[in-house]
């Protein structure tokens, strides 16, 4: 698994690693413009621009290097690794939570800074060198949230393409098959989150259910890798 895993980091770090550095730079930039009160309007969009990027890129590669495994000659020979359909797919969603992770923890990391660097610097800015409990509390489950929606998001894709690759694929038109019922898997987990939330549930429980779809999805996406069906 942390061979998968590793091969996963290799061929993206520098990637990862220049977003992160541009990130930093538009940031030091734009905290300068602020502690010298110039307008940092422009910027701060092509900050938030720059993030977003990093997002979207981080999202599309997750389902690329899948897509890859799947359907080309050397994602076939991930295949023949002596690791089971659970192991792998658990290597490719554990390096998955990693990267979502460092890269929260950076852009949370260089937001504390700058608050420290302005905050006291500028009368109208509260300043508290230690983050106060609830807003940590908060962040947590902000975060935990967000990778939760996000697993279940790429579960989804993967299970769409484990479909096309297995079960669709003696199918002409396997892959738009798989498609649709990606389609259909987003609207009915729409209307069951919907369905959920008029229960009444609280907090705790909305994370069980999420818990149990993700476990779900694995277990489904995870047996048809297991058994390599047409593969």
């Amino acid at each position: 698994m942390f061979n998968i895993m590793k091969y996963e980091w290799i061929k993206r770090w520098k990637f990862f690693l220049a977003g992160l550095v541009l990130f930093l730079l538009l940031d030091i930039d734009l905290v300068n413009r602020v502690l010298h009160q110039v307008s940092p309007t422009g910027l701060a969009a092509a900050l938030g621009a720059v993030l977003m990027a990093m997002v979207m890129a981080l999202f599309f590669g997750h389902i690329l290097r899948m897509y890859s495994t799947l359907f080309s000659d050397e994602g076939l020979l991930f295949l023949t690794i002596p690791v089971n359909g659970y192991q792998f797919l658990g290597a490719k969603l554990l390096a998955v939570v990693i990267e979502c992770l460092a890269v929260a923890g950076f852009v949370g990391i260089v937001g504390y800074i700058d608050y420290l660097v302005v905050a006291p610097l500028l009368g109208n800015i509260p300043f508290h060198f230690t983050i106060p409990s609830d807003c940590v509390s908060a962040g947590g489950k902000i975060i935990f949230l967000g990778l939760l929606s996000y697993v279940t998001l790429l579960l989804m894709v993967y299970l769409s393409m484990v479909l096309a690759k297995s079960i669709f694929a003696p199918v002409k038109h396997g892959k738009v098959l798989s498609f649709i019922i990606f389609l259909v898997m987003s609207k009915a987990l729409t209307e069951l989150g919907v369905f959920v939330d008029g229960q009444g549930l609280d907090q705790i429980g909305t994370w069980v259910f999420m818990v149990a779809l993700v476990a779900l999805l694995f277990g489904l996406t995870g047996y048809l890798l297991d058994r390599k069906i047409n593969i």
